[in-house]
């Protein structure tokens, strides 16, 4: 009963957002179930360990030196407020959806995959932007050797990685793991099975 009450709070609270209530609503349910899976895998893989990054990194940057990720002059070409909705808010946002929402996650080897995946394209799309640009996004590539850009870029690996293992951990640790629930699942399953056999011994007794 605390679980179904659990889920209906989360259902409330996530029908405040639009596609939430797109897919509860509108869609049918075998496709709901479908997107609501590629979502939640999307989320485990790339976007809460991305936007935690995002945030510590940055803002560690900033404040061990501002010109090595957002120089004076980026104020007056993006105003404060859209730079704290760019590199603040995400890291908050995917906490409370964290918080509040009991995710299906993938296997560990699928999030894993799709973390590693999403960071070897961003790090090899800099490298396309340098190549065929000439400009390297963050300016703190210009003030780094090769060596020092292989040891930067392997600390922010390195970091996603330790990202994606804590967010797992926070979710068990306030949803409960998804092997207690397979293990429950199992369990009645079992118990089934053993009542219909105790049945048919019983009928041919």
């Amino acid at each position: 009963r605390r679980r179904q009450k659990k889920q209906r709070y989360q259902r409330r609270v996530r029908g405040v957002f639009c596609h939430d209530f797109f897919l509860s609503y509108v869609l049918p349910e075998s496709i709901n179930k479908k997107i609501k899976k590629v979502l939640d895998g999307l989320f485990d893989g790339i976007v809460c360990p991305a936007a935690i990054l995002v945030v510590t990194a940055f803002w560690g940057l900033y404040c061990y030196n501002r010109a090595a990720i957002w120089p004076l002059k980026m104020d007056a070409i993006i105003p404060p407020l859209y730079n704290h909705m760019m590199h603040t808010l995400l890291a908050p946002i995917a906490l409370v959806e964290l918080a509040l929402y009991r995710h299906h996650y993938l296997s560990l080897g699928g999030g894993l995959f799709l973390c590693t995946a999403y960071t070897a394209g961003y790090v090899a799309w800099l490298h396309v932007v340098r190549n065929i640009g000439g400009i390297w996004a963050y300016p703190i590539f210009y003030k780094l050797d090769f060596a020092g850009r292989v040891k930067f870029i392997g600390v922010i690996v390195a970091a996603m990685y330790v990202i994606f293992f804590a967010q797992h951990f926070l979710h068990q640790l306030v949803h409960g793991g998804e092997v207690e629930e397979s293990s429950v699942k199992k369990q009645k399953q079992t118990g089934k099975v053993n009542k219909g056999k105790k049945g048919k011994s019983r009928k041919a007794d």
